[in-house]
């Protein structure tokens, strides 16, 4: 069973049956649009005959139909030009999202960096006081050395005296004996 059906329709004073699948009122609706173009091509040249008027009113369709051909491909590369300009669109509001959240965590970074800085600070000005106190302190070392070596130096003068004098004492002892020893 099939869907299509006659329709009767009059064209230019001339009979036609339609066989297709449209509705009636479409057919009858291209069928007043086709006489109206037909009427418009005889009015605008009175000297041409029906079959001229007839020729000529196609060759006009065809020229709106390619015009809207044309028109409907120009339409599609607008719209795919709009949905690339619409994704080019897309692309740079995620690269703005990307460059708000690069900024914030630069803010975050920069701040944190700033803080390392104080502490890198604190830690020089540390660093140099410790510094100091390791250089008093080398320069006490230092000191204490040259007083140890001085101190050295004056236990070793006497303990040559200390020497000198016991060796002095055994003298005086053997003098003293040997006059003791004399006396007897």
């Amino acid at each position: 069973m099939s869907n299509s059906h006659k329709v009767k329709v009059q064209i230019d004073d001339m009979n036609f049956v339609v066989v297709g699948g449209d509705s009636e009122e479409y057919v009858k609706g291209l069928a007043t649009v086709l006489n109206n173009k037909i009427e418009e091509t005889r009015n605008s040249n009175y000297r041409l005959n029906q079959f001229q008027s007839l020729v000529l009113t196609a060759l006009n369709i065809l020229d709106e139909k390619e015009k809207a051909i044309q028109k409907g491909e120009k339409l599609v590369a607008v719209t795919e030009d709009e949905n690339k300009a619409l994704e080019t669109i897309k692309e740079l509001q995620k690269a703005k999202e990307e460059i708000r959240k690069l900024e914030s965590n630069k803010i975050k970074y920069d701040s944190i960096i700033a803080d390392c800085n104080i502490n890198i600070k604190e830690l020089e000005k540390e660093n140099r006081e410790l510094k100091n106190t390791i250089d008093e302190k080398d320069d006490r070392e230092k000191e204490l050395i040259l007083e140890l070596d001085d101190s050295k130096e004056e236990i070793r003068k006497l303990e040559e005296q200390i020497y000198d004098a016991q060796k002095r004492v055994i003298d005086l002892n053997r003098e003293l004996e040997s006059l003791t020893d004399h006396e007897e």
